[in-house]
């Protein structure tokens, strides 16, 4: 008498046996990538990936948060928060800042609201003047911009050439710029003295070297030369560095607004940046995209400034012409 052969699982079973592994790969994928991420602007296929659509790491969470219920995994189902967590963060540069929920109450010796806007050469219209009414913002600094005096409400200041300009209805006057010539790049920095009810306040408009150049030419020769791409990336150093150095110490009365042309993943900015606390970083929510393409977007124009300051809220704007919108921070010196 012959025994009967085991039976099989169901397909559909044997596959959801399989979830929790598969989740875990895709964890360790994700964790890969966000090392890239963080390691960007040192080669140009993390560089790539830096300013690419981040977004489609999400993708597979689409496949395995139903699977890690529909097979009733606990493991999976951890495996995959934690992986949606570390894209959602790390990797898209989303943040949560609850801090200033609990501060803003607190009384503050002064207060300024800052806004920071790549203009991409638009005119500012009645959109940005009713932008500009509605959030009565302290300073406005703009880059790629042709803004005067007659585009501003009545009582404003507006300063600035070469794309960069600063307007305020304060006491301001012009110190100095810095440019990148030797290095063959665009972008600029212009320092302002503000005159406040607390003192001096320096302020640096900046627009740093973009990385364009590079990926376009990668993406043209369908990624099979990245030497352009490579050449942009120790440019982009070389100028950030240059920038860094000129701005100086990190100090109270400095603040540094505009359009940066890099995230704050990117090693470059780490490297020379991160002495300033970011606004958006600091009291921000969501990802604040600031710079929109047809797909994606990406941060990468910020407001920077160090203690005793503080932000109490950091927003993005509405949309304007540009393809970058608004950056809006308020900045506050606490009493105690």
């Amino acid at each position: 008498m012959t025994s009967a052969l085991p039976r099989r699982k169901p397909l559909s079973a044997r596959v959801l046996a399989k979830v929790p592994y598969a989740a875990a790969a895709y964890l360790v994928a994700v964790g890969a990538f966000c090392f890239a991420i963080w390691t960007a602007d040192a080669n140009p296929l993390t560089t790539l990936a830096l300013f690419g659509p981040r977004w489609v790491v999400a993708l597979p969470l689409l496949v395995f948060a139903p699977l890690a219920v529909f097979a009733r995994s606990y493991w999976a189902g951890v495996l995959t928060v934690v992986a949606g967590v570390v894209v959602a963060g790390p990797i898209t540069g989303g943040t949560a800042s609850i801090g200033p929920i609990f501060t803003s109450d607190r009384p503050a010796l002064a207060r300024i609201r800052v806004v920071s806007w790549n203009m991409g050469g638009v005119k500012a219209g009645p959109a940005f003047r009713q932008f500009v009414e509605q959030t009565e913002p302290t300073i406005v600094a703009c880059q790629e911009s042709g803004l005067t005096a007659d585009q501003m409400p009545k009582g404003w200041t507006v300063l600035g050439e070469r794309g960069n300009t600063v307007a305020t209805r304060s006491p301001i006057r012009f110190d100095a710029f810095l440019e990148f010539p030797s290095l063959g790049v665009g972008g600029r920095l212009d320092r302002y003295i503000i005159d406040t009810p607390d003192g001096e306040l320096t302020l640096v408009d900046a627009h740093l070297p973009t990385a364009r150049p590079g990926i376009e030419t990668a993406i043209g020769t369908k990624f099979r030369d990245l030497s352009e791409l490579r050449h942009i990336i120790a440019i982009r150093a070389e100028a950030s560095r240059t920038a860094r150095a000129w701005v100086g110490r990190a100090d109270a009365n400095v603040i540094v607004v505009g359009d940066f042309n890099m995230p704050v993943e990117s090693r470059i900015y780490r490297e020379d940046w991160s002495d300033f606390r970011n606004a958006f970083s600091e009291a921000g929510n969501g990802w604040g995209t600031t710079k929109q393409t047809s797909w994606f977007g990406i941060r990468i124009d910020h407001v920077l400034y160090t203690q005793p300051w503080r932000c109490r809220k950091a927003w993005i704007g509405p949309g304007m012409g540009s393809d970058h919108r608004p950056l809006v921070a308020d900045l506050v010196l606490e009493d105690g």
